[in-house]
């Protein structure tokens, strides 16, 4: 008969279970990312919100560097207010101008991407009023459309 595993207590406040995987309890490690994503810190580029994201800059700096995109940009803020009141700001993963052909676009095309591993609710509502008070559409660029 297998014997059970005992899970591991907290290594801060030793009264909880320690999450899987970590040392620490939701209590006591506030910052630990809510949807599991891996925080990417690359010495040259930065800081990314999760592997995909990465991966996604990566592929349009080689766009960039062949010249199908230009001014790209990362984590662009929008301020969106309504009537004079803040409403929230949106920071967006990615935005670019297309120069020639690429998937999905034509030249002249300014791109707003949004890297999700889950589409959340809160996400749809910022994208909704980027696209009611700007105009702007946000594309949703996922793992299973970067081939991963």
């Amino acid at each position: 008969m297998r014997k059970r595993a005992e899970r591991r207590m907290c290594a801060k406040c030793k009264e909880r279970p320690a999450r899987p995987n970590r040392w620490l309890c939701k209590v006591c490690d506030p910052k630990a990312a809510k949807y599991s994503n891996t925080v990417v810190r690359d010495p040259v580029e930065g800081k990314f919100d999760s592997i995909g994201e990465a991966r996604r800059w990566r592929e349009l700096r080689l766009w960039e560097a062949a010249g199908a995109i230009k001014n790209l940009q990362r984590q662009v803020r929008h301020v969106l207010d309504v009537n004079g009141v803040h409403i929230t700001t949106y920071v967006t993963d990615h935005e670019y101008d297309v120069i020639t052909n690429v998937p999905g676009r034509k030249p002249g095309d300014h791109v707003i991407e949004d890297y999700k591993g889950a589409e959340t609710e809160a996400f749809r509502m910022k994208a909704r009023l980027l696209l009611a008070i700007e105009g702007l559409h946000v594309t949703l660029v996922r793992l299973a459309d970067l081939g991963g």
